[in-house]
């Protein structure tokens, strides 16, 4: 049946273009050779694929990325998709198998999905993983079963030719993953998200990346001080987990301990603050920690007598995470990778010292002018910021907060910007972004959809015949820089 409904998918999805591998990018208004090829981008624009233009890079020193909120599996339960079709709606005969076909044809190394179902995804996609290389950082909830199957999460597919993964963790809106690049050894963090969908919620999606970043911080610069964690079988394994044992992982109390302010006391862990809820209970309000761990200057005053030298040492445990990941799931045996073990689980062994490359992606939920985009494109974010979205005066931090990363906008340097969120309206909102670390070439991106698609989404609606969900997906792809560089310490 899945055979069948794929081939079905894959037709209708070649009859509006979805898959028209060998269509042009276009550059300065002139049609290049039709190839999948990538084209050398200019120094002012990059070119913008039409979609269905596969980004993979041919050179070893490139990684490609797409970000795709694939609509919960619910939606076909759900009110609000009252104006779609009911053949367009179903999951198993026409959305699943629409789904594989898109992915294939994204066709990049990472693969951040959002709404992903907690307790079925990695069956649901366990056929593509096993026929097109990939691994899953799989949906994980630790309340899935009572919260019910409707359950949608964040989760991450990666090529696994391209990328080993080292660490993963799971958290209420985001997942956060750390691979090593095969090729160049470069350690690259994913954070893919899918913020508060509250339009008012301004500050818990400020607070939602905010935290993440920090744990990402955190566990670089534990990773980098300590050394990789042994793989002796000791990991703890969740109720879920049919795969090997992880590395004993450190909690985020424990991660969090290296990030106190100096002078200041221990910041609430950040596992302890997930939603408004959550918020809510973990001090009425108060707000996300803030990374302030950025130095081997505050890693001793920490508690720490390391810096973060060029192959750091050995036999400390690895932040790892709490059981979260794909690998501590049911879809371990699935195409889901282990993370490595010993030296190689260390992402600052693997990068050599210096900074990790970071990508910033999925469903921000709000625009470029909200908190969020401001926080990645801008560097930081201070108090005197207000939201038009949010909720009172509009601030979403009573502190200064900086990225601890310097990132850009992939898609910065195209003329067009196109809208990624269609739901019945007669205009896509731009909410999903690609955000990557500024000392990346961004050699390409894909159009989220071409004009025919375009004029053919605001006739139908979507999902439709070719379309699986209500947004639309973004691509990159992305080259190193020279072996002798590494990303700034800090943002511009």
């Amino acid at each position: 049946m899945l055979a069948d409904s794929s081939s079905a998918a894959i037709a209708a999805a070649a009859a509006v273009g979805l898959l028209a591998l060998g269509t042009c990018c276009k550059k300065g208004g002139r049609k290049a050779a039709p190839s999948a090829a990538l084209v050398p981008a200019s120094r002012s624009l990059h070119p913008l694929a039409t979609a269905g233009a596969a980004l993979r890079p041919s050179a070893a020193g490139g990684l490609s990325v797409a970000t795709f909120n694939i609509l919960t599996k619910a939606f076909a339960r759900r009110e609000y998709g009252h104006y779609v079709p009911a053949v367009f709606r179903d999951w198993k005969t026409h959305r699943l198998p629409l789904l594989h076909a898109t992915l294939a044809n994204l066709a990049t190394d990472v693969i951040a999905v959002q709404e992903a179902c907690v307790l079925t995804f990695a069956d649901d996609i366990a056929p593509f993983l096993s026929a097109h290389g990939y691994g899953l950082v799989a949906p994980y909830d630790k309340d899935a079963v009572k919260k019910g199957r409707g359950l949608a999460k964040t989760a991450i597919l990666y090529r696994t030719a391209v990328l080993q993964l080292l660490w993963s963790q799971n958290r209420s809106r985001t997942v956060l993953a750390a691979f090593r690049h095969r090729a160049t050894g470069s350690t690259v963090y994913v954070v893919n998200c899918h913020l508060e969908g509250n339009p008012v919620k301004a500050r818990e999606r400020f607070q939602q990346l905010r935290g993440s970043l920090a744990i990402v911080e955190a566990h670089w610069l534990a990773s980098a001080a300590g050394g990789a964690a042994k793989a002796d079988g000791g990991g703890r394994k969740s109720k879920r987990q049919r795969g090997p044992a992880q590395p004993a992982p450190r909690s985020d109390a424990e991660v969090f301990a290296l990030g106190k302010s100096p002078g200041k006391g221990a910041e609430p862990p950040a596992s302890a603050v997930r939603s408004a809820e959550d918020l809510e209970n973990a001090g009425k309000g108060a707000e996300t920690p803030a990374s302030a761990v950025r130095s081997a200057e505050d890693l001793k005053s920490a508690g720490n007598a390391c810096g973060i030298p060029a192959g750091s040492g050995k036999g400390a445990e690895n932040p790892a995470s709490a059981g979260n990941s794909a690998d501590t799931s049911k879809s371990a045996g699935k195409g889901a990778e282990t993370p490595a073990a010993g030296a190689e689980n260390d992402p600052a062994a693997a990068q050599g010292g210096g900074r990790p490359f970071v990508i910033v992606t999925g469903d921000f939920n709000s625009s470029r002018e909200h908190c969020v985009y401001r926080l990645l494109s801008e560097g930081s974010i201070s108090p005197d910021f207000t939201d038009a979205w949010g909720e009172g005066d509009g601030r979403v931090t009573d502190t200064p907060f900086a990225c601890p990363f310097p990132l850009k906008d992939a898609y910065a340097g195209c003329k067009k910007r196109q809208g990624t969120y269609l739901a019945n309206s007669s205009v896509p909102t731009l909410i999903d972004f690609v955000f990557v670390s500024s000392s990346f070439t961004v050699e390409a991106a894909r159009a989220p959809y071409t004009d025919d698609q375009f004029a053919d989404a605001l006739r139908t609606g979507v999902p439709n015949a070719w379309c699986v969900s209500d947004h639309f997906p973004l691509a990159a792809a992305l080259t190193f820089p020279p072996p002798d560089t590494t990303p700034a310490t800090s943002p511009p």
